[in-house]
């Protein structure tokens, strides 16, 4: 919704139709609305819908800006209709409510940034030790390089089914699948610690657990976004992808930094399984929809990844999710520029 305040209503009205009746279409928050024959409008301002002839009946209404933060607002859809817009976990008001913002959005939040920071250690534990580790385990220093190459590969193709996980299972349930296989990394890892394996079985265990905690990363990163999506309005949609984006390379430095202070590598790896064990029930903190959506775009349905993917490349079918040419372009220099970058920081670490 805008940030800006409620706007003045007007009401035309045609002295020789019936009395007017209400427009029936879906208020979006988004810059362009979409509305019968795409006739846009823009939502910094209060903008009167064109007439159009029904049934020889002139129809006229009115679209009202609010601001979306502010506990008592009210939305006007014409004909005397009003939405009222609540940030509260309880609020009431005598209106109909439709988007309202919930304290409680917060702790699922602070449960994907922590996730994402545990996540971030168990991928890079053995970057910073590399070292030690060949002298412990007897690895070459080849094969524990490889130790943090290897979760980009099964990130890599593990990736493209997040989406449709989060679909099905929703917020919530995505979540404490990542988090349980991260769970189980975390033991298999430390299992490959055990004195009388051989060589090739320590390592064959370690290199299992480090493709599952490749596997685990694209679910926090995927559900971050659409949570704040669900559960925020344009003011903190935003600032909450942020937060949670940025947990992630917050934990990577965070086990590059803890890892060399435990001299005892065996212990170190043990002491990561136990945090991330104790991490788990946090995935359960992480909420799915809300009661009522904060914003019109957060009461919809992801489209599926392949819908998204022809809408991209300019093949979207009627119905569809549609990009304009500028948007596909947008989209491009963003995920190209992004990929560099990410694979430019991932080299060096």
């Amino acid at each position: 919704m805008s940030s800006q305040l409620l706007k003045e209503a007007y009401e035309l009205q045609d002295p020789r139709s019936e009395p007017v009746r209400p427009f029936q279409f879906p208020y979006s928050d988004h810059s362009v609305a979409d509305l019968n024959h795409k006739k846009g409008f823009s939502d910094t301002s209060t903008s009167l819908l064109e007439n159009e002839e029904e049934n020889g009946k002139r129809i006229f209404g009115t679209v009202h800006v609010q601001e979306a933060s502010n506990p008592t607002s009210t939305l006007s859809l014409g004909a005397g209709v009003d939405v009222a817009v609540i940030d509260d976990d309880t609020g009431s008001n005598n209106s109909e409510q439709i988007y309202q913002l919930y304290k409680r959005r917060w702790v699922g939040v602070v449960a994907l940034v922590l996730l994402n920071i545990i996540k971030g250690c168990n991928w890079v534990w053995f970057g910073s030790i590399a070292n030690s580790i060949t002298k412990e385990f007897h690895f070459t220093l080849g094969q524990v390089n490889m130790l943090g190459n290897i979760p980009h590969i099964s990130y890599l193709l593990f990736s493209w089914c997040v989406p449709i996980l989060v679909r099905r299972w929703g917020l919530r349930w995505s979540s404490v699948f990542g988090a349980s296989v991260l769970f189980f990394a975390a033991w298999i890892r430390y299992a490959g610690t055990i004195k009388s394996l051989s060589t090739n079985g320590s390592y064959a265990l370690i290199i299992i657990a480090q493709l599952l905690v490749g596997v685990t990363a694209p679910c926090f990163q995927v559900v971050g976004p659409r949570y704040a999506e669900v559960w925020f309005d344009l003011k903190g949609r935003a600032t909450t992808t942020m937060i949670v984006a940025i947990s992630d390379p917050l934990g990577t430095a965070l086990g590059q930094i803890i890892a060399p202070f435990i001299i005892n590598r065996r212990l170190g790896i043990l002491i990561l399984a136990l945090i991330t064990t104790v991490a788990l029930p946090l995935s359960f903190a992480v909420l799915p929809k809300p009661p009522k959506p904060p914003t019109y775009s957060g009461s919809l349905i992801s489209p599926p990844i392949w819908q998204t993917l022809r809408a991209a490349f300019g093949y979207a079918r009627p119905g569809e999710q549609f990009l304009t040419k500028v948007e596909r372009i947008d989209f491009f220099i963003l995920f190209f520029v992004f990929g560099v970058l990410v694979a430019g920081t991932s080299s060096f670490s």
